[in-house]
């Protein structure tokens, strides 16, 4: 999705990411409905009848990212699902996976970590998948919840098109706490000039975002789509 026609090219830019979307079909229509299209949503790869729901997303104006469920430090106590790219299989088999969850709808711009602290943590196991999201022209959004990714690193070598949330906005789901991690947001925005927050499409967080983006013009940010803020993309 192409920035607002009157976005600042040189204020401070904030990307909002909504995750586990495509699931629950009523959270997913009402986070579709509501958000405003600069909002970046990405979608499970587990849901039902996804095509639909990601074309009336599109068809919304909002850009669409794939989610990949990634092993995390606590499998199997913490399952991401059948599919999960695992630290403990060849390369081929989780490229084999990756495609799986390629396969379950178009019109994503890329790919997000779906958990996965240990996966990305694992130059061997993720350098192969970020190889073939390079070579297939996808993007990477690293959703930043682990401190141990290579993914940006990774990326940035390679010369895959990547960006790293921020901060996880709603990882106390009250409207205090949301409101303050989104102040914190734009301050990280103000510093370094773009930032990117995490979210899931619960409903306090999409009232807390709709009410935000309203205010956010007259304090000089610019509500962008993740691809406004992607870095490191390299053209063979």
């Amino acid at each position: 999705r192409p920035a607002a026609s009157g976005a600042r090219r040189d204020g401070p830019r904030v990307a909002i990411l909504v995750g586990g979307l495509g699931v629950a079909v009523n959270a997913t229509n009402e986070a579709v409905a509501r958000l405003p299209g600069e909002v970046t949503l990405a979608f499970s790869p587990y849901g039902a009848n996804l095509q639909t729901q990601v074309n009336r997303a599109r068809a919304d104006g909002h850009e669409v990212l794939l989610q990949v469920p990634m092993e995390p430090y606590d499998f199997p106590s913490n399952d991401p699902g059948p599919q999960t790219l695992l630290t403990s299989l060849p390369a081929d088999q989780n490229t084999d996976r990756l495609h799986w969850a390629l396969s379950r709808f178009s019109g994503y711009i890329g790919v997000t970590n779906f958990m996965g602290g240990r996966f990305a943590a694992d130059a061997a196991a993720f350098r192969p998948i970020l190889q073939e999201l390079r070579a297939r022209g996808l993007v990477f959004a690293d959703d930043g919840s682990s401190p141990r990714t290579l993914g940006p690193q990774i990326a940035a070598e390679i010369g895959l098109g990547h960006a790293r949330g921020a901060a996880t906005i709603d990882a106390v789901p009250t409207a205090e706490k949301i409101d303050e991690a989104l102040a914190a947001l734009e301050d990280e925005a103000q510093r370094s000039g773009q930032a990117l927050g995490i979210a899931s499409a619960v409903p306090i967080t999409v009232e807390r975002l709709v009410r935000w983006s309203r205010s956010l013009d007259r304090r000089g940010i610019t509500l962008v789509p993740v691809s406004a803020i992607i870095t490191g993309e390299r053209a063979d």
